[in-house]
């Protein structure tokens, strides 16, 4: 797991971006969550838009903490924790909960596969772990090794 970014925790309410993979050639979560941050940095303040980033962030949270473990060849399953809160999407001008983001940031390369579940799902789960185990109760999961 050297050289790699292991989280990048985005917004207010800080939803989920497994940053893991920069060196594949995958387009990063990282790299979304940005783009994201930066189109909501240009949108003039007093616009819809900006409203609706801002009380988008300002929503209470969807759910518990989440796990997001993602396993892609030739490396580790990593699995991290963040919260339940929303952030903004800004390709599709939504606000979405942690879970969603979690899913439409995933690397979708050959063998990759990120599966998110609820930590109360999990009770003792230990994310530190090198390889994380499987989560259980799987809530979503994306990309094609899944």
């Amino acid at each position: 797991m050297t050289g790699r970014p292991a989280l990048l925790l985005a917004g207010v309410s800080a939803a989920c971006f497994l940053a893991a993979g920069c060196s594949s050639g995958h387009s990063t979560p990282a790299a979304s969550a940005a783009a994201s941050a930066s189109s909501a940095a240009a949108t003039p303040a007093g616009s819809a838009s900006a409203r609706a980033v801002s009380a988008c962030y300002k929503r209470t949270a969807a759910s518990g903490a989440i796990l997001v473990r993602l396993t892609e060849p030739g490396r580790d399953a990593a699995t991290r924790r963040a919260s339940g809160g929303w952030t903004w999407n800004a390709a599709s001008g939504k606000c979405v909960t942690a879970v969603q983001a979690a899913v439409a940031t995933a690397p979708h390369g050959t063998g990759d596969c990120t599966r998110v579940a609820y930590a109360s799902a999990n009770p003792g789960y230990k994310v530190s772990a090198v390889p994380s185990a499987p989560l259980k109760r799987v809530t979503a999961s994306a990309g094609p090794a899944c």
